[in-house]
């Protein structure tokens, strides 16, 4: 797993965890509401959903890909 910060100013809404299909495994993102989440919750909310992934689909070791976190200072309408 890799992150990286994106600061896109607002989030639509407290947190969104989109995940897709990728050459390597799979890659996705979470955007986070910082007012509601700080970042060490949201990287383990991450490690958690990565562990979970690996045991369902029966790999061996930690689940590749990456899930990029993107903080937002507030929510969205």
């Amino acid at each position: 797993m890799s992150t990286s910060d994106v600061d896109k100013g607002v989030a639509r809404y407290g947190l969104t965890l989109a995940i897709h299909p990728a050459p390597e495994g799979a890659s996705g993102w979470i955007e986070y509401d910082t007012g509601l989440y700080d970042r060490s919750t949201v990287d383990h909310l991450a490690e958690r959903f990565t562990a979970l992934a690996a045991q369902a689909s029966g790999a061996a070791g930690p689940a590749s890909g990456s899930v990029s976190g993107h903080a937002s200072r507030e929510a969205g309408q």
